[in-house]
């Protein structure tokens, strides 16, 4: 087993790509978010159709201290190194085919391919589509999302509400479905809120099938833990607070991720610290005449030295401004 975690999440401008530090061997994947850019780098660049906000333009690198390899499985682009995966699958959502099923059918290929690679367990899984908050068939679509993933966790993974994987699921004004992972050879363990009830256990209300993720997964490498962080709203038991008060919200989402922080060192071992000592951070903002207090306000808690990436999209609930996922490592 490696000694330390495998991968080195980072931010870097659009035009630093081409500096002589970026490894093309070593990269696990680029992310780039808003419209495409063009890269010369063998690595998959992956568009995620979120806007960025903000006077930079930022690339997601994801470098390992080994070669990886690459590959495709089902219309699925991955990359190893060894110790962990990564693969994403972006589809179409076409008319005659509903999200639930396209879910399902994305699911179910993701399994597939972890398996047969030999990563089966989920650590961190992304979702993106569009109009999260609107309607098909009489059912909210969120409703629906969780609908497939529900149903695909069930039928090939009976034992997924042992090691449900942290996730984050976001709205786009595009079209499709874009689901990207990190799984490994060996499981790592979820971690709960003590402030919030378990997303698996929501009452029907949010949707008949429950959403299937946990609120972060600790994974130790060795002498090094690893914690990967769920989408963070401002929601106490299971019910959002300070709705129209961004605010408010930011400010619930920070005692959300500190009680967080707390139960995985417990969990883990280990002391996380504050939220101010993760790898990177990411937000969500909803509106983006929002976002100039929101980095405001971000960057008077947490200081102007800490990697945050702001993106615009929707979230899960109507009711929802603003939302903040990370990267812990000790």
């Amino acid at each position: 087993m490696t000694q330390h975690a495998p991968i080195k999440i980072r931010y870097v401008p659009r035009e630093a790509l081409a500096t002589p530090d970026v490894q093309p061997e070593k990269l696990l994947t680029i992310i780039n978010y808003g419209e495409r850019v063009s890269s010369q780098s063998r690595c998959p660049l992956v568009t995620v159709p979120l806007s960025q906000l903000g006077a930079t333009r930022y690339l997601e690198l994801w470098s390992c201290a080994t070669s990886v390899e690459r590959g495709q499985f089902e219309n699925i682009d991955y990359a190893t190194d060894g110790e962990i995966l990564f693969g994403v699958c972006q589809r179409p959502e076409l008319a005659t085919t509903s999200l639930e099923q396209i879910t399902y059918d994305i699911y179910a290929d993701v399994i597939r391919l972890s398996n047969a690679k030999g990563y089966p367990h989920f650590l961190r899984i992304w979702h993106v589509f569009g109009d999260i908050n609107g309607i098909q068939q009489g059912e909210p679509r969120y409703h629906r999302f969780c609908a497939g993933r529900y149903r695909a966790l069930a039928q090939f993974k009976p034992d997924f509400e042992r090691a449900l994987p942290a996730a984050s699921v976001i709205g786009s004004r595009d079209s499709g479905v874009t689901l990207y992972f990190l799984s490994a050879r060996e499981s790592g363990t979820p971690v709960e809120n003590p402030r919030q009830l378990s997303a698996y256990r929501y009452p029907a209300q949010y949707s008949a099938q429950s959403p299937s993720f946990s609120r972060a997964m600790a994974k130790t490498w060795g002498a090094e833990v690893e914690l990967y962080v769920s989408g963070t709203a401002s929601i106490v038991g299971h019910s959002t607070v300070h709705s129209g008060d961004v605010r408010g919200q930011l400010q619930e989402i920070f005692r959300n991720l500190q009680a967080l922080l707390k139960e995985a060192s417990n969990t883990a071992g280990v002391a996380f610290g504050g939220i101010a000592e993760a790898s990177a951070l990411k937000v969500y903002v909803r509106c983006p005449a929002d976002f100039p207090l929101i980095e405001h306000a971000l960057t008077r808690t947490l200081g102007q030295d800490l990697a945050v990436l702001y993106l615009q999209g929707d979230l899960c609930r109507s009711d929802l401004l603003v939302e903040i996922e990370g990267m812990f490592a000790h």
